[in-house]
């Protein structure tokens, strides 16, 4: 684990790009989102390769990048809000992605916010996510401004990450003359990398087994004073403890039956801690009464891409026959054929389990 790892999340505006990329006046629109490539950083092109006519950064026009945290925890998730204007626009996009700066690999995860799903898509190229505009986000409501919502989850290392972003305002006369570029750049610091901030653990926690067979719902109550947890087995307070998505998480095989001990916990949480702080204040009581014993490491895992098969795509909209309970008649024959590619992506950081007790030492 690489304590002093910098990352680099670049946030790069695309709204229309040439498919070459040749600085040519009559670039193909991209409405529905540039191709990944055109983010910028690690000596790819940005806008403006093709949208040149104007300096960058020029008055009236300006981009913004809001949400970004002074510090994040491992795991952590935020909702960046990224905001295009210029009084011309009839036209945007962007492109975003985020690396670790030494190197470029994948850093944390993007997804469209909640309530973006039809304005923002996310499209992956050699491990490397992009974010982008759908069609139904390109154009601007209010008139002149455009923003769009994405939920970026922090990597599981911890360092410095870096957000860059470069936005394309068009006049939305299908050419690449005539077009604004802007950029902006923002910094988030990995809090378990700051040395002033001492890992967080539980003033008191009890920990009981519940019986076997005890039918009793699972739910986790969080005060500013307590944390109190009731029917979780290891495997689930392991998801709480390190926040981060299954892929990225190795545990034994024992720890995922069913049949495996559920527990209920009662802890005091220190004055001055922060909900974000939860997750360290577990991995303390995993390890320090459970015994749990963790490492991370880096692997290939294997990458999964569904594309329209050599005949071409079979899908056809349906009417529902009742729109009220959105039901739909049966398909009449053909069934849609596509076709699965797989592959090893990128290597990214996997948190692995190497040791852990069943029973939790006493009280």
């Amino acid at each position: 684990m690489t304590i002093g790892w910098r990352a680099s999340i670049a946030v790069w505006l695309l709204a229309l790009a040439s498919t070459t990329g040749t600085a040519s006046p009559e670039a193909a629109p991209y409405a529905d989102g540039a191709p990944p490539g055109f983010s910028g950083g690690f000596k790819e092109q940005a806008c403006d390769a093709c949208h040149f006519e104007h300096d960058i950064n020029a008055r009236p026009g300006q981009l913004t990048l809001s949400g970004v945290p002074e510090r994040y925890a491992p795991g952590e998730r935020f909702t960046l809000t990224v905001t295009l204007a210029h009084p011309e626009m009839k036209i945007g996009g962007f492109q975003l992605t985020a690396r670790m700066e030494g190197g470029g690999a994948q850093a944390g995860t993007l997804a469209p916010a909640p309530g973006e799903q039809t304005r923002v898509a996310i499209d992956s190229a050699n491990g490397i996510q992009y974010a982008r505009q759908r069609r139904e986000g390109a154009g601007p409501a209010p008139p002149g401004i455009l923003r769009w919502e994405v939920a970026w989850t922090a990597p599981a290392m911890p360092g410095l990450v870096m957000f860059h972003a470069s936005g394309n305002a068009g006049n939305g006369d299908d050419f690449a003359g005539g077009d604004y570029v802007y950029t902006s750049v923002a910094r988030s610091q990995g809090a378990s990398s700051v040395q002033s901030q001492p890992p967080q653990a539980f003033e008191v926690a009890t920990i009981r087994q519940l019986e076997a067979g005890v039918r009793i719902p699972s739910s986790m109550t969080v005060t500013p004073s307590r944390v109190d947890i009731v029917g979780y087995r290891l495997s689930a307070l392991i998801f709480e403890a390190f926040k981060v998505p299954a892929y990225q998480l190795a545990y034994p095989d024992s720890l995922r039956a069913a049949s495996n001990p559920r527990f209920e916990i009662h802890a005091t949480i220190p004055a001055g801690a922060t909900r974000a702080q939860l997750p360290q204040m577990l991995q303390a009581l995993l390890r320090d009464r459970f015994g749990m014993v963790t490492h991370v490491e880096s692997r290939s895992l294997p990458a999964y891409d569904l594309v329209v098969a050599a005949g071409g795509s079979k899908m056809r909209e349906v009417e529902p026959i009742d729109e009220r309970s959105k039901k739909f008649p049966p398909d009449p024959g053909e069934k849609t054929i596509s076709d699965t590619r797989t592959g090893p992506s990128a290597p990214i950081d996997v948190i692995v389990v190497g040791k852990i007790e069943r029973t939790p030492t006493e009280n």
